[in-house]
């Protein structure tokens, strides 16, 4: 049975969420950088040079990577205020390095 708190996994995942939208609801929670490309890529992953969503299967090339994603409409991960995920890759490769 889950405790109050919710369960661990939860917590984490949606504090990684939030990172990568650009929001921080656990902003004090320390994770590791290959905690953060584990749950970076629950959401997405990297297919012939194109990033996609694994849920509506939007795609965005590299050289697009400044740009905001576009998820499917109704996609759980559209979020209008998100950070562009090529970008937060690059945060969370950044970070590992030190």
């Amino acid at each position: 049975m889950p405790s109050k708190r919710g369960d661990p996994f939860e917590r984490l995942h949606t504090a990684v969420k939030g990172y990568v939208e650009g929001t921080d609801p656990y902003k004090g929670l320390a994770m590791d950088a290959e905690k953060q490309l584990f749950y970076w890529n629950t959401t997405f992953e990297i297919l012939s040079g194109a990033l996609i969503c694994r849920f509506c299967f939007a795609r965005q090339r590299l050289v697009d990577a400044e740009q905001k994603f576009l998820h499917a409409e109704g996609c759980q991960h559209s979020q209008p205020d998100s950070r562009p995920p090529w970008v937060a890759l690059h945060d969370i490769l950044d970070r590992s390095r030190g």
